[in-house]
């Protein structure tokens, strides 16, 4: 469908100069009929056999431009005298054709300029009739936003993906179309034209909004338009509006349709076949609780599979991730935030997942210490304090009502300065891009002077600035400084995490994914500091070295690796006994107003842990089989065997072990077609660790035994807790 799309666009924007060189090439093949049919007409006059009446005999034109002008018209028009004789010239048959194809050509453009929405939608519902499973872009918003990029990356990711955009006249329009975009003009709010953009056979609908009621009612529209309830459902945007009492309102509706058993939520379960996924932008952070309760995120039974995302808390958890990326502290006791965001999320977001994740990983360590700049920063905090009260007195924060936009860091009142006062981290969460890079160049040069003035080393202090892209504009400015000694800026962009998001179809997913991989990166950085030797930590520090980069360096099979482990995360949480059976089965359950204790609900006896952790190696076997990984024996020498090796020994020792691992799980009794006779791969990766558990190396069992042990931790700084239900 955007390919189709595609092409046209592209043969549109040429369309003047196509019609120019149409007329041009009609011009020349009637000059060249006129001066061919009068040179046949003069060889009849002469030729004294020829015969009497014959067409060609009066045939008297002269050979001037404005003849020749007036016949191309008249062959545009299908009325030139020339058409008469264009069996005794190829010149003219062509420049006939052209006259009808360029005569066609213009009633299809006049018609589709006059019909230009109707044609579009024609086109949608005859392309969706052929091929459904499309994503809809619930308008581009502003242009400063630049939504536009992430509709365009999606499309050139192979999707087909449809714009509706209110403004007519939207500059980034163009872009998109030109991209195979394709765009209608309408309102992802009206039923009319989300059925018109078949919303019923798409796969998804982005809405990324700022506004809440007006994603609301988007919701509402997608709800009545799919069909899948029968009450009201304008009273939910009207009580998005309010605010005041909405949690308890739906809380009250969200059981109307579900069975007096509450269904856990599954938020980890993938878009089933049919269904219409809506990935909606919240920007008041109770909005998501107060939604994932209600029945349109939980009814298993219908077509709308909620998927709810606040960016400011994804931009937060990376910006937190990115302060520690490549220091050797592992806890951050004070850190200074300066500004808040436009309407104080931002900060508050970063405030709150911070002193989550240090009670999480430190449940005994001094508060955090968190300073904050703004100039309404004291309101912001008591405003804080009164929302979030469950916080209690984990941490400290002290507020200065200061212009972040314009401080200088210098002359700060009551402090010691950044290195004076020892901040862990610097987070600048300005919302103009411009300000929060210049605000990150002063905090640099006033870490400078501080440091020669103090006489102090900055300790690899690391100052993250939220921007809007990392690769772009002042991201990618950011990305290319050089640092000062001691002081690393790193850019952290808030469309990049909410693309992410929606690329790996799953919010959820995708943040559990990137926390997974950072306690990944916790573990192993363990691990390595525990060696007794500085030369088997660099040997193991090179041989990982694909592995051991944040999440912004991963390779796309890697991100995708921690997505597939966090997919197989519901099976951890049902724990069979010896011969199978389910026995216990735990749930998540969203808690965002909880500091979640991960220690307790999940305590597992070893033999249930072994079973769980063999589980666990097997799927991450049949995964990685199938995206062609397959087995070669490690040793010292490993890489100097393979080079020895051709490709065919190789994979006959890895069809060998398949085998035998095939052998022990039909011994078991699992059902392993699928990967039984499956097709070798062009692109292959050996892995030693492609073999049946009983074979598995000590340290990689411990490894299999850690992820389920540390599944609480991972889920609970997602604000996710595990309960125990009944089986």
């Amino acid at each position: 469908m955007s390919f189709l799309y595609r092409i046209f666009f592209q043969t549109a924007r040429f369309w003047i100069g196509g019609m120019l060189l149409l007329v041009a090439l009609t011009l020349v093949c009637a000059t060249r009929g006129i001066i061919q049919l009068n040179e046949l007409a003069e060889t009849l006059r002469q030729d004294t056999q020829s015969p009497v009446g014959h067409p060609l005999s009066g045939f008297t034109l002269k050979p001037t431009w404005d003849n020749y002008l007036y016949e191309t018209i008249r062959l545009f028009s299908l009325d030139s005298e020339l058409a008469r004789f264009s069996e005794y010239s190829g010149w003219v048959t062509t420049g006939r054709w052209l006259g009808a194809f360029g005569w066609l050509l213009t009633v299809l453009s006049v018609l589709i300029r006059l019909f230009r929405q109707r044609a579009a939608f024609s086109y949608v519902w005859l392309m969706t009739r052929l091929k459904q499973g499309h994503i809809i872009f619930a308008g581009l918003g502003t242009p400063e936003e630049g939504r536009e990029r992430l509709a365009i990356r999606l499309s050139e990711q192979g999707h087909d993906v449809i714009v509706l955009e209110p403004n007519a006249s939207h500059p980034s329009l163009d872009s998109c179309r030109s991209a195979g975009v394709i765009c209608l003009h309408g309102s992802a709010a009206e039923s009319l034209d989300l059925r018109r953009a078949s919303v019923s056979r798409s796969r998804a609908v982005i809405a990324l909004g700022s506004d809440d009621a007006a994603n609301m009612n988007l919701l509402a529209g997608i709800v009545c338009e799919l069909g899948s309830k029968d009450r009201s459902v304008t009273s939910l945007a009207s009580e998005t509006e309010q605010r005041s009492g909405s949690a308890e309102r739906l809380s009250n509706q969200s059981d109307a349709k579900l069975p007096s058993a509450e269904i856990p939520e599954q938020p980890l379960s993938p878009i089933r076949p049919g269904n219409v996924a809506l990935f909606q932008q919240v920007s008041e952070p109770g909005l998501m609780e107060v939604l994932k309760r209600h029945a349109w995120h939980r009814d298993r039974h219908d077509r709308l599979q909620l998927r709810i995302f606040n960016p400011h808390e994804m931009a937060a958890r990376a910006m937190l991730r990115e302060s520690v990326v490549g220091r050797t502290i592992s806890q951050q006791q004070k850190i200074l935030i300066v500004g808040t965001g436009a309407t104080g999320r931002m900060a508050e977001a970063l405030v709150i997942r911070a002193i989550k994740d240090q009670r999480i990983d430190f449940p005994d360590a001094e508060p955090l210490e968190i300073h904050v700049i703004d100039s309404n920063a004291e309101n912001w905090a008591q405003c804080l304090s009164g929302r979030a009260q469950f916080l209690g007195n984990v941490s400290g924060i002290y507020s200065r009502n200061l212009p972040a936009s314009r401080c200088g860091f210098l002359d700060v009142p009551d402090w010691n300065g950044i290195l004076g006062e020892k901040f862990d981290a610097v987070f600048i969460c300005l919302a103009d891009e411009s300000l929060a890079v210049t605000q990150a160049g002063r905090v640099v040069d006033a870490i400078a002077r501080q440091a020669s003035r103090l006489d102090l080393q900055p300790r690899g202090l690391p100052v993250v600035v939220r921007v809007r892209e990392e690769d772009q504009g002042f991201g990618r400015l950011l990305k290319e400084a050089r640092n000062v000694d001691g002081v690393c800026v790193r850019p952290v962009g808030l469309q990049d995490r909410v693309f992410d998001a929606i690329a790996s179809m799953n919010p959820v997913v995708e943040m559990l994914a990137q926390v997974s991989h950072q306690d990944y990166l916790a573990r192993q950085q363990a691990r390595i500091n525990s060696m007794p030797t500085e030369e088997e930590r660099e040997q193991t520090l090179l041989n990982k070295r694909a592995s051991l980069q944040p999440w912004t360096g991963l390779s796309e099979r890697l991100r995708e690796s921690n997505r597939d482990l966090v997919r197989r995360y519901p099976g951890m949480l049902s724990i069979p006994d010896a011969d199978g059976r389910i026995v216990r089965r735990f749930h998540m359950e969203f808690a965002p107003d909880e500091i979640i204790d991960p220690r307790t609900p999940y305590s597992l006896n070893p033999e249930e842990l072994e079973r769980l952790a063999r589980m666990e190696h097997d799927n991450w076997y049949i995964a990685q089989y199938r995206a062609g990984w397959r087995y070669r024996e490690q040793s010292e020498d490993s890489d100097k065997a393979s080079a020895r090796e051709s490709q065919s020994q190789l994979l006959a020792g890895s069809v060998a072990m398949h085998r035998r691992w095939l052998a022990e799980k039909k011994a078991e009794g699992r059902n392993v077609t699928d990967v039984e006779h499956f097709r070798t791969p062009e692109a292959i990766t050996f892995n030693e660790n492609m073999c049946p558990w009983d074979e598995l190396s000590e340290g990689m069992k411990a490894f299999d035994f850690g992820i389920i042990q540390r599944l609480p931790y991972v889920l609970a700084k997602a604000d996710y807790k595990l309960v125990e239900s009944s089986v």
